[in-house]
């Protein structure tokens, strides 16, 4: 007896072609082309805004840290006045927690020691806005108002939040590097320095 074996027939499996292949991954590179981009402002744009939110955050504890010393300066002895009535910028490093003031937009930088007005003010700004500690910002003030506030990830991106009480100004695009916004002999009229802040948009 004879067995008969019955053929079976496989379906034959059809794969892409070659230039299939090349025209898949052609529209895939147009589109990562496209997206790319976008993604990339995208991304800028959400940390410009972040930035801009640490600026106005610090900006109103700074204020009421400030406030605070018109009452204190009536009775404090001369040497004991924080001289908030004139022009200060204090600067907050926040990868190293260094803090310095300066008088005016022209005088050197001067460490805040312990205790004094302007560390006082950091350490308050520090304890009521959670991440201060961790970015570096700078602060004008004048006749006891906060006039303008500039703040970044730290001194060397160029992506620099600032805000004012009259406005918040920041602009959706790459700037100059934080140390130039805080630079006191920065130009005026460069539209990035904290002398311009204080300058254009301050408290009338």
């Amino acid at each position: 007896m004879k067995l008969k074996f019955q053929k079976i027939n496989h379906p034959r499996l059809k794969g892409f072609t070659l230039i299939e292949l090349i025209i898949v991954i052609a529209i895939i590179g147009i589109l990562a082309g496209i997206l790319a981009p976008t993604m990339s402002t995208y991304y800028m744009k959400s940390r410009i805004k972040s930035a801009n939110a640490n600026a106005k955050m610090v900006y109103n504890a700074a204020q009421t840290a400030v406030q605070k010393y018109i009452s204190r300066d009536r009775t404090a002895l001369a040497a004991e006045k924080s001289n908030f009535n004139e022009t200060i910028l204090i600067s907050y490093n926040g990868t190293n927690q260094s803090i310095n003031w300066v008088s005016g937009f022209s005088a050197p930088n001067t460490a805040a020691t312990a205790g004094d007005p302007y560390a006082t003010v950091v350490d308050a700004v520090n304890r009521t806005v959670s991440n201060a500690e961790n970015i570096s910002w700078t602060i004008c003030v004048s006749n006891y108002i906060v006039q303008g506030c500039v703040a970044a990830d730290n001194q060397n991106t160029d992506l620099v939040g600032y805000y004012s009480a009259n406005k918040t100004f920041a602009t959706e695009r790459a700037n100059t590097s934080y140390v130039s916004w805080v630079t006191t002999n920065a130009a005026d009229v460069s539209g990035e320095s904290i002398q311009w802040v204080c300058n254009r948009y301050s408290t009338p």
